[in-house]
């Protein structure tokens, strides 16, 4: 064991928490967030850039292990429109965006990245793999339904 440890260099030897295997699971987070939020902002183009920007923030907090409501973080996201507002008085006002293109983005969200945030990756694991087998059962149902109605015939 000791003359394992003596062929790695020294930044080998202690891995941070984050990093197990070769793999850093908070960079990995990191990128999985800002791929999140590019697929989000492309729909949102055609409003303000800076209020939009703003509401995926939020809509991000929405994939989270406390789990707040979508009302709730909407509610923040005003406040923080408003704040912007009477920060910036001179120029020209924040839209707020409405409700419901705030939920349709938290909608477009992968549910899967969702499910692992709010629950944990067992959970979405245990979810996906369920969904999984039920898809296996129906179809293995029904190709056996295949192969019995020709020979009732």
């Amino acid at each position: 064991m000791t003359l394992f440890r003596k062929n790695l260099p020294e930044s080998t030897i202690e891995l941070p928490a984050t990093k197990l295997g070769g793999i850093d699971y908070e960079l990995e987070a990191h990128i999985a967030e800002s791929c999140m939020a590019t697929v989000l902002m492309e729909p949102l183009l055609r409003y303000n850039a800076i209020s939009a920007s703003i509401m995926i923030g939020f809509v991000l907090s929405y994939a989270d292990s406390r789990r707040p409501t979508v009302a709730v973080l909407y509610r923040c996201y005003q406040a923080q429109i408003a704040l912007h507002n009477q920060v910036h008085s001179k120029d020209e006002p924040l839209p707020l965006l409405s409700k419901y293109i705030f939920r349709a983005s938290i909608d477009r969200m992968d549910p899967a990245f969702v499910l692992a945030a709010r629950y944990g990756s067992a959970a979405a694991n245990k979810y996906y793999l369920r969904r999984l087998h039920g898809d296996y059962r129906r179809r293995a149902a029904t190709a056996r339904a295949a192969e019995i109605s020709p020979k009732a015939i």
